[in-house]
């Protein structure tokens, strides 16, 4: 499954040291596109473990009636992340697999979902 991301705006949360730091908070809200049409949405959060931007992260795509595919990934400053797919509800009840988030930086993206079942 292929989508065009477009990405909420950056919402950071500094709940430790002042500054970037471990225990700050990233949550994200997003809209994903097949053919120009909105067909779902991903919800999630990170965690900043170090300074540096270093987060773990979870999220869950919203597929209408279809139901929810959720996953993890590691989070850093390169625009390419390697998912890992955890699970899923309704048509996706019984999901796994991995999947790639690659930021364009310009405020959208790619997310590809390559699932089994």
């Amino acid at each position: 499954m292929t989508f065009h991301v477009l990405f909420s705006p950056f919402n950071y949360t500094d709940l430790g040291a002042p500054g970037p730091s471990a225990a700050d908070l990233i949550v994200f809200h997003d809209q994903l596109q097949q053919g120009g049409k909105t067909v779902g949405d991903e919800v999630g959060s990170c965690v900043l473990v170090d300074p540096e931007g270093l987060a773990n992260c979870t999220g869950v795509v919203r597929l209408g009636e279809r139901g929810t595919i959720t996953y993890a990934f590691v989070n850093a400053p390169p625009p390419h992340k390697v998912l890992a797919v955890t699970g899923g509800s309704g048509q996706f009840r019984t999901v796994r697999g991995d999947g790639t988030l690659d930021e364009n930086g310009d405020g959208t993206g790619t997310l590809v979902l390559r699932l089994a079942r």
